[in-house]
């Protein structure tokens, strides 16, 4: 929403220190995103990093809506996304593939 402080690595920053976090506890992340436009820049986002729609369609107010269903598209209208982090969040070096190397 804040346009003139995007593409930054702002997004990605917090991302990574939220993801580092949920990773000491739990090898999934997950997250809702808005269906409107002014999330745009945040869909894309996610969608770099991985995340996918956890498959219960479209969410209202943190319930799934039905097929056929009308519900605004706004700020309580979502669809939630999860990403797996194990071995996404670097806790140390990068293993060695080759020892010989």
């Amino acid at each position: 929403m804040l346009p003139d402080h995007r593409r930054r690595g702002i997004g990605s920053t917090l991302l990574d220190a939220a993801e580092e976090t949920i990773g000491r506890r739990v090898d999934r992340a997950g997250l809702g995103v808005g269906l409107g436009a002014d999330y745009g820049a945040a869909q894309r986002l996610y969608a770099r990093r991985g995340y996918v729609p956890d498959g219960r369609g479209v969410m209202f107010r943190g319930l799934p809506v039905p097929v056929g269903a009308s519900v605004p598209v706004g700020d309580d209208t979502t669809l939630m996304l999860t990403r797996a982090l194990g071995g996404a969040v670097r806790r140390g070096p990068a293993p060695v593939t080759d020892p010989g190397r």
